[in-house]
């Protein structure tokens, strides 16, 4: 006797494969940026690679904005030359002060620790310190689902000092009588961050700042909210909500954050700000995107009920689709047969009243 796997049960088991797939084969993709030296002279340039790391999934598709502050550096050109990129659906673009970009790997894709996407060189038009960070960010694998894989984004500080140079001394000299003295402030930006490897672990912040300033960090919940996400939500209860939090920066500005074990899982937004003594002032820096996985067991569960929630309406509408006609066939038959039996009972009634009359 042979024994045949039901198509629904096959489906869901596709689904459930695919996405343990994606959840487990993804490893730590990121976007990131580098130069070769953080210090640049006033009036000098500095080329900033923007790159991409996914060393266990392979992606097709990447997307992004750049953020940088326009009264302390400008762009002076953009290189797509030598870039794992092969179709830009949306060319890195300048609007305002952020760097915009789409871009698609075409097959096999990109798998690595360090892919190039472009570079942007910088010009430094003020003293200070620039702060060039992500505001968004997108990585697609090459699963066929374009499921979106980014764990990480990773910004870059660059600190501008006076020009050494008689001509920089010049510049200095103009550009300083008008610099803001806004400027003085530095808007905080989270420079890493360590992941934690299961829930039950905590995860860790650190960023600069103004130097002895107090920095707010709020963390924002972006996680798509699946009914497989809520259901989990709703029946784990030994869970720590992510909550704000206020750290005081120290005398380089550095500020530093633990946060508790035992989160919630899902994807949040941690982005800081900075705030005065009075906090009447607050001025919000450059972020990064906070990823807290779950267990083994609700990971599945989640992908099992998203699963469900998609092939129930499915089977339901397919057995609509075969079912309507089947009834309507059946129905016409059932008025068929009872249209014959009338007429056969209308012929026999018409025999025996023939019968019935007399000679």
């Amino acid at each position: 006797m042979k024994h045949y796997l039901n198509p629904g049960i096959f489906f869901i088991l596709l689904l459930c494969l695919g996405g343990l797939n994606t959840a487990y084969a993804t490893g730590s993709a990121g976007l990131f940026l580098s130069a070769p030296s953080t210090q640049v002279e006033q009036g000098k340039k500095v080329t900033v690679d923007v790159k991409i790391q996914s060393p266990g999934q392979s992606i097709n598709a990447i997307s992004g904005a750049i953020t940088f502050p326009e009264a302390l550096v400008k762009v002076a050109s953009i290189s797509k030359d030598k870039s794992i990129v092969n179709l830009w659906t949306k060319d890195p673009t300048i609007e305002r002060n952020k760097i915009l970009f789409e871009g698609v790997i075409l097959n096999p894709g990109f798998q690595g620790s360090s892919g190039l996407v472009f570079r942007v060189t910088f010009e430094a038009q003020h003293t200070g310190t620039a702060l060039l960070g992500w505001s968004d960010g997108a990585i697609l694998a090459n699963d066929g689902l374009g499921t979106n894989i980014l764990n990480s984004l990773k910004n870059l500080s660059l600190t501008i000092i006076k020009a050494t140079s008689p001509e920089g001394n010049r510049t200095n000299q103009i550009s300083d009588n008008t610099l803001p003295v806004t400027l003085s402030i530095i808007p905080p930006v989270i420079t890493s961050i360590s992941p934690p490897a299961d829930p039950s672990q905590s995860f860790s912040i650190t960023g600069k700042g103004t130097p002895n300033a107090l920095t707010k960090i709020e963390f924002q919940d972006v996680t798509e909210p699946s009914l497989g996400v809520k259901f989990v939500r709703f029946f784990v209860k030994d869970r720590t909500q992510l909550a704000d939090v206020e750290l005081k920066n120290d005398n380089s500005g550095i500020f530093s954050y633990v946060s508790p074990k035992n989160l919630v899982a899902g994807v949040y937004n941690a982005v800081p700000s900075y705030q005065s003594s009075d906090k009447t002032e607050s001025i919000i820096g450059y972020g990064i995107k906070v990823f807290i996985k779950d267990n083994t067991l609700n990971q599945i569960l989640i992908v099992i009920i998203n699963a469900l929630v998609l092939i129930i309406p499915i089977t339901a509408l397919i057995l609509i689709i075969i079912f309507l006609p089947w009834y309507f066939r059946k129905r016409l038959h059932i008025m068929n047969k009872q249209l014959e039996l009338e007429e056969e009972k209308i012929g026999i009634q018409e025999k025996n009243l023939a019968g019935n009359k007399p000679q």
